[in-house]
Order: C-alpha cells, then structure tokens, then sequence
C-alpha cells in the first residue's frame, strides 16, 4: 500500500519531520532560556547602495532642462508590506530619497506604478513631508513629457537575514541631509528633547509594548543607566501613538540608545554620528542586517545583543529548518536581558563612542552637536 501512494508516504514523513523539528527547537530553546545576553559591536563591510549597481538612472533623450527627480515604485522592486508596514514602506522610501539626494535641485516626485498605494499611516508620509517629495499614482504623468531625471531600484529590497543584508541609502551624507530637513521643518520637535547648546550625554530606552519583544526588566534597566552615568540625561520612550516628528526627533536627541528589535528602529535612520545604538535580539531571531545596516549608514554605532554565544549558528537553525510557526513564536517573546548585563556592555560602547568621537575631530568635523547641523 505504501508503495502504491508514495506522495501520501512523503506527505506524512514531511509533517513527522517538521514535528520533530519544532520539538527540537523548542526543547533547546526551553533548555537555554536562561543564556546570557552578549553585546558585541557590529557592522557590515559596505552597508550602502550603489548607484550603478543598485539603481537604474535615466536622464531626458529630448534634450530639455530636467525638472524633476522622479524615483519609480513599481511591481518589480517594491516591497510587498509596502502597503502595509511603515518600515518596509521606508525600504523603498529611503532608497528614493538617496536618488533624490542625488540631484537637490530637482523637484522630488515617487511615481507609484501598477496600481500600489503605500502604507496609509502616519510615520510613511511625514517621512515624505520631510523629503519634501510628491506621489503620483497616475499613469498620465509621463516623466519623458515632464522633463524628469527618472531613478528605479532594480531588485525588491532584501528581508535581512544571513546574505540578505538590508541596504537602505547609498552614502552617510545623505542621512546627514536627512537631519538636515529635520532641524529646517521641525526644529520645535526636535529642540523638546535637545537645544542645540546641550552638549551633554544623553541616553535613551527605547521601548515596546505587550509580548513581542518587550524588555521585562526596563525598570531595573533605567535604574542601572542612571547609576552608571549618573550626569547624563536619561529618557524612556514608547513610540506607540507618538507622530513621525516626534518620533525621529527623540532618536536624533540620544547619544545612546538601547532598543529591542522592532519596527520603531526604523527611526534610527536620523540617529546622531558616534551615538552608540544597541539592539537586543531574542533567541533564534539574530537579524542585525536589517536595522543595524541603517545606523550604520547613519554613521552611528551598531550594537547587537543576543542570548547566547552563537548566533549566526542559532538563526541559521531557524532560516533553514524553521517552520513558519517556529518563526512566528520566536519573534513574539519578552526579552530577559538584565540589568547587569546592560551595565556590563557600558564600558564598550562608551569606548566604541569615544573612539567614533575622536575619529570625528581627527577628520575635522566638529564636537557630536555638530551631530544634527543648522543649515
């Protein structure tokens, strides 16, 4: 009988194998749920697009005066939460205001093609507010007819992961260029949580809500960070409802921030240079190319912290023998990371800091207030 219905055999065989599977992880997990949290500086060797080999760019056959920058959305290299999560909609959004960069004295517009529409939420459309770039949905504006030098990613941007790193502006300035428009558009915001005079330390926990990655000991946490840099200005922040302007002004005020996973980190693209950025991973989900590759762009510091000595080993686990329910569960946890742990990590990052620092001056660019510059 067997022989006779080998893909019903298979079938079964495949569901006994992914049972044994998320046995096995689960039993792991559960066997080293206590594991030690470990902060460790990050970084990618090229955390950038590039314009020729990520970018298609065409400029006018007719002749004229370009008029415009218009960046294509389009069904081949849009993301597809795009419409749905305000960080994947900020995968393409970046990107475009990388081309735009490109060309500032043309007037920005996005043209989404083949019916999109972008995610309808605040964070999305105050980050075109800022960009000071347009959307048309319409097939009727023909950028050959408006005179407009046209940019388009080539692929979808990546999902992070190991080898799909995610790449999110094509060069630091143009984050700089981001705080830039910040202190020009909403410079009240901004100065709510530092005036440009305020040189001292400022340090920040950024924090989520209910059980998806939620931090169960932020309240010991934010006693140690106050105990360990007593003369620093300390503030906690938990974005929910919270408007764009606010949002990415709290970050651009923080010299130091520790955060859990989480679309809120999507804010860190306006993160000041050599502010230290720590980003705290639950077992069995250790992505730090998604986000981290920003701060990095942003030309601050990128810390991950995960429990356990091995986490590119523990994620590779999950990217190939994880089910979608595996994925899902480890994803959805509170994260244990303690007080003492945190404090412990203190030292290096500071030092990290204070080497970035350093870097800065040796380069000419001024003191970390220069961080945020009035145009």
């Amino acid at each position: 009988a067997a022989a006779s219905h080998p893909d019903g055999v298979n079938n079964r065989w495949r569901r006994f194998s992914s049972m044994c599977v998320a046995a096995l992880l689960c039993f792991l997990t559960a066997a080293r749920a206590d594991a030690p949290f470990r902060f460790a500086q990050w970084s990618l060797a090229d955390p950038f697009l590039s314009p020729s080999k990520n970018f298609t760019i065409r400029t006018p056959e007719t002749g004229c005066v370009p008029e415009w920058a218009a960046c294509v959305i389009d069904r081949q290299n849009v993301h597809p939460l795009f419409h749905k999560h305000f960080p994947h909609a900020a995968q393409n959004l970046l990107p475009c205001w990388s081309f735009f960069s490109r060309f500032p004295r043309l007037r920005p517009v996005i043209l989404l093609r083949n019916g999109l529409t972008m995610h309808a939420g605040d964070w999305p459309h105050g980050l075109l507010q800022l960009m000071g770039a347009t959307i048309e949905l319409s097939r009727a504006w023909d950028p050959s007819k408006q005179c407009a030098v046209v940019g388009r990613l080539i692929t979808r941007p990546e999902p992070g992961g190991l080898g799909r790193e995610v790449r999110w502006l094509s060069r630091e300035a143009d984050a700089r260029l981001l705080r830039v428009q910040l202190r020009r558009k909403h410079a009240e915001a901004l100065s709510h949580f530092r005036s440009t005079l305020d040189h001292s330390l400022h340090v920040g926990l950024l924090t989520r809500s209910g059980k998806s990655r939620s931090l169960i000991h932020e309240a010991a946490i934010v006693a140690r960070l106050r105990q360990e840099l007593p003369r620093a200005n300390h503030s906690t922040a938990l974005f929910n409802g919270w408007p764009f302007a606010r949002q990415v002004s709290w970050v651009a005020a923080q010299d130091v921030i520790i955060t859990p996973h989480g679309a809120q980190n999507v804010n860190l693209a306006f993160a000041r240079p050599c502010a230290v950025i720590a980003e705290v991973f639950p077992r069995y989900y250790y992505v730090p190319s998604f986000y981290l590759t920003l701060v990095q762009a942003a030309g601050a510091i990128p810390f991950a912290a995960y429990p356990g000595a091995f986490p590119l080993r523990d994620q590779r686990k999950t990217d190939m023998d994880g089910t979608f329910a595996w994925r899902l569960r480890t994803r959805n946890v509170r994260l244990n990371v303690t007080a003492d742990e945190v404090g412990a990590a203190l030292p290096v990052m500071m030092r990290a800091r204070q080497r970035c620092l350093n870097e800065l001056k040796r380069r000419g660019q001024g003191k970390a207030s220069d961080a945020i510059p009035v145009a």
